[in-house]
């Protein structure tokens, strides 16, 4: 035998060993990171989340599920825990692992949809679930929000790149805005790393209490929990992802007003210009428009909450499921969010 058929010989056992390496690693349902991901031409498809940490509580469990509704496999890793790992979903399916500290799930050639749920058991019991982000952003907006008695609120910021970021932090109220220079001037989060700011601990007591980010440097992921034990209503877990900014049209699906349940809309309206809103709520039946829900005024930078059921009207105020479209009707943006509270 010649040295160059011994070397093809050599080449050809080489990359059957590698073939059958990467057969018996992808029987296992778990693979290690290929040489090379998938590509799209010269470009690495990626498609990255970010997921909030576990909460900083007594007691609670965190983890986050991801999902794709394609009939095509999906890769992704899953850092911090695995890494070095790239493991798969089998479309359309969805799978479930423990939060960590900043979760980064990131999909290769496809999209993955993904979400993070937390229950918490001490000090009080409640859950909640709140969106991972595609993107980090310089803004960040909170229509909810309260640092009222029974109301212990967090604002959670994730850094996931290698250089610090600095955040300007500005509440609102029905009466104004509010500056506190301890956030005004800056708050450091370090290069990778979560900074969550108890707010209790830098505002007096305000029923309503939204919020703006501005990065001053760098981008961040915002989030908000909030641990609920008021005196007159049910005790949870208020718990979401912020908006990356304003418009004048907001869907908010899946409320309701009835007895038992009671439905708050939250408006923001971060501006320089009064805002003018008007909600429709959407039934099985049709489109439904409360006389006290047209037209109403937000002024610039401020903060309103609006209870549906004392709004809704006589004979309108248990209408069972609902929707709602909220709409600036003089095209100046605001934020909305929506709560609900259960007399379970």
């Amino acid at each position: 035998m010649t040295v160059e058929k011994r070397e093809r010989g050599l080449v050809l056992m080489i990359v059957a060993a590698i073939v059958l390496g990467a057969l018996i690693d992808f029987a296992t349902g778990e693979v290690k990171a290929p040489a090379r991901l998938p590509v799209e031409g010269d470009r690495i498809v990626e498609h990255a989340s970010f997921c909030p940490p576990p909460l900083d509580v007594e007691k609670s469990a965190a983890q986050v599920t991801l999902g794709t509704a394609g009939n095509a496999e999906v890769l992704f890793s899953f850092a911090p825990e695995k890494r070095n790992k790239v493991m798969r979903i089998a479309g359309p399916g969805a799978t479930t692992l423990p939060a960590g500290l900043a979760t980064e799930p990131t999909a290769y050639g496809s999209e993955i949809a993904s979400f993070s749920t937390v229950q918490v058991y001490e000090p009080l019991l409640g859950a909640g679930a709140a969106r991972c982000s595609r993107s980090a952003s310089g803004h960040w907006f909170f229509a909810e929000g309260s640092s009222a008695l029974g109301f212990d609120e967090r604002l959670i910021l994730y850094n996931p790149f290698p250089d610090e970021a600095v955040a300007r932090i500005t509440f609102f109220t029905p009466t104004g805005a509010q500056s506190r220079a301890r956030l005004a001037e800056g708050v450091a989060v370090p290069a990778g790393e979560v900074r969550t700011l108890k707010i209790n601990e830098f505002v007096q007591p305000e029923p309503l209490l939204s919020t703006a980010i501005e990065m001053g440097r760098g981008r961040v992921i915002a989030w908000r929990a909030s641990l609920v034990e008021p005196e007159e209503q049910a005790d949870g877990l208020q718990y979401t992802l912020g908006a990356r900014g304003t418009s004048t049209t907001w869907y908010l699906p899946a409320g309701s007003v009835e007895e038992g349940v009671e439905e708050r809309i939250n408006l923001l309206n971060p501006s320089g210009k009064e805002a003018v809103v008007s909600i429709t709520l959407v039934t099985s039946e049709g489109s439904v428009q409360p006389p006290k829900l047209v037209e109403l005024a937000i002024q610039w930078r401020s903060s309103r909450r609006l209870n549906l059921s004392e709004l809704m009207g006589r004979g309108q105020g248990d209408i069972g499921g609902i929707g709602a479209i909220v709409r600036s009707v003089n095209d100046v943006g605001v934020i909305a969010e929506r709560t609900i509270w259960y007399d379970l």
